[in-house]
């Protein structure tokens, strides 16, 4: 099985793939709440989001940020890497005095209000680890409310940073992504996607067409079973 496509399901179907024996490789389900030694038959393609806790924290370091609040989906996906991230952060001896969960379908309403109290904390450096449609909505109340201004800091994880072709945030926020050494394999790959998809998408952005670190990871995934269903046949 090829899947699941969100972290939410992956504890689901670790625990079925583990039951029925049936391997499965999934290429976006990147929370770390689904262990190796736990479910044996589930296979991550993807980088665990534990990983970017210490990339963080080492950015928190780089640009002397003493206080850091995590704004983040309040489900599988967003909470089960927070803890990571407070340790990692706790390391590098920053403050989290604040812990900012959002409920995936939070209203503007409910948004606001969260950062109404953000800004009350007096923090200026924010790391937000959400789906895409709820980050928008971070960022839109944000810049309503001044927060993206000259002073604050925003940092969005590699969840958000691979989809910058479907998403637009505000500028100035920085960006954490897999690093992809540049073959010449992985640059043919590159082109040849781009090719196809402005063919099927004459109207689209061009930056829609990049690949991002799940278009890669999907790619790997899919040969990696194809590869092992040749193979057993």
């Amino acid at each position: 099985i090829l899947g699941p496509q969100s972290s939410v399901e992956s504890a689901f179907v670790a625990d079925l793939a583990t039951r029925a024996e049936v391997p499965v490789v999934s290429f976006s389900a990147t929370s770390p709440s689904v262990s190796a030694s736990a479910a044996p038959f589930f296979a991550r393609a993807a980088l665990s989001d534990a990983a970017q806790a210490g990339a963080v924290a080492a950015l928190v370091t780089y640009f002397g940020w003493r206080r850091v609040v995590p704004v983040y989906q309040d489900d599988d996906y967003g909470a089960a890497f927070v803890p990571f991230l407070v340790d990692a952060l706790t390391a590098a001896r920053a403050e989290v005095p604040y812990r900012c969960a959002l409920p995936g379908g939070a209203s503007k309403d409910a948004v606001a209000a969260a950062m109404s109290r953000l800004e009350s904390e007096q923090t200026r450096a924010f790391v937000v680890h959400a789906r895409p449609a709820l980050a928008e909505l971070v960022f839109a109340t944000a810049v309503e409310a001044g927060m993206m201004a000259r002073g604050y800091a925003w940092v969005i994880t590699d969840g958000l940073t691979g989809l910058l072709g479907s998403i637009h945030p505000p500028q100035g926020i920085i960006g954490l992504v897999p690093h992809a050494p540049a073959t010449p394999r992985l640059r043919d790959v590159r082109r040849r996607w781009a090719r196809k998809f402005m063919r099927e998408h004459r109207d689209a952005d061009p930056a829609q067409a990049e690949m991002g670190c799940y278009a890669l990871w999907a790619y790997d995934a899919a040969w990696a079973v194809a590869s092992a269903a040749e193979r057993l046949r």
